[in-house]
This record gives structure tokens, sequence and C-alpha cells, in this order.
């Protein structure tokens, strides 16, 4: 988390919210060519992220599960009413 620790010793008292990889449907759940998944990625930053001071992680695959035609533009990027259900998401887990 040296990433995390760098911004927080920049500005101890800020809060720094950390967003895992979105999902992108059941297209996108194959392994990469490393064997790695979008679900291998999310799990490696909220391990790496957990536990880091003023951190919060919020799990992409609940803020936006993605996986409806309604909210993708191109299968890959949320339109509007994805980036809506992205925001409405997000204030939800933060308390907003």
């Amino acid at each position: 988390a040296s990433y995390a620790s760098a911004l927080h010793s920049a500005n101890p008292s800020a809060a720094i919210w950390a967003l895992t990889p979105l999902s992108l449907g059941a297209s996108y759940s194959a392994p990469n060519v490393n064997g790695d998944t979008l679900a291998d990625f999310r799990t490696q930053a909220t391990s790496a992220l957990t536990g880091s001071p003023n951190v919060t992680v919020l799990d992409g695959a609940l803020i936006f599960p993605g996986s409806g035609a309604e909210l993708n533009a191109d299968a890959i990027h949320p339109n509007d009413a994805g980036h809506e259900t992205i925001v409405d998401n997000i204030a939800l887990e933060l308390g907003l």
C-alpha cells in the first residue's frame, strides 16, 4: 500500500477512497494471459489497501454490477445510466 502511504504522508487527515476494478460482466470473467481475472485484481487491491490509514476500499463489483446493456455503452464503458449507478452506489457506500 505504498501509494496509499504516500498519499497519507502528504496529507495525514485526508480521507482516501479507493475503488477496485468495476465488474464488466461475464464476457470479461476469463483470466488474462497471466491467469489473473478482474476478481483477482479486486482481491489484490483490497488486500494491499486494507488497514492503510484513512483508506476506504470500495468493491467495484458492488459499485457497478455492469452486466446489463442498459448500463453499458459498448460492453466495457458505462453509459449515462451506468455512470449514474456508479455515483449512486458510491454515495450509498460512503453514507452521503
